[in-house]
């Protein structure tokens, strides 16, 4: 078994990682770590549920398309699960 660590990631704003284990050449785990905050839960409280995808496409200049996507994937979700996909994808 072998493990991957990318550390960091240089477009990130924050620190950001990416971790792979590899296992007779097959990935069987892989993971993003990252510890950066952007709010989108309090940005986002007590607004219209449609405005979610246009607002978090435009808080992140690099990756605008992964949060507007996170955003109609969390309209089909419970609330517990909204918030960490927000979260993971925040982090990302």
């Amino acid at each position: 078994m072998k493990k991957i660590r990318i550390d960091p990631l240089t477009r990130a704003h924050s620190p950001t990682a990416v971790e792979v284990v590899v296992e007779n050449k097959k990935v069987i785990n892989a993971r993003c770590i990252g510890t950066f905050f952007r709010g989108f839960e309090i940005i986002l409280r007590g607004r219209d549920p449609r405005d979610a995808p246009y607002l978090t496409e435009r808080i992140c200049g690099i990756c605008s398309s992964s949060h507007g996507t996170a955003a109609c994937f969390a309209w089909r979700m419970p609330p517990v699960r909204v918030h960490r996909v927000t979260a993971t994808c925040s982090a990302i």
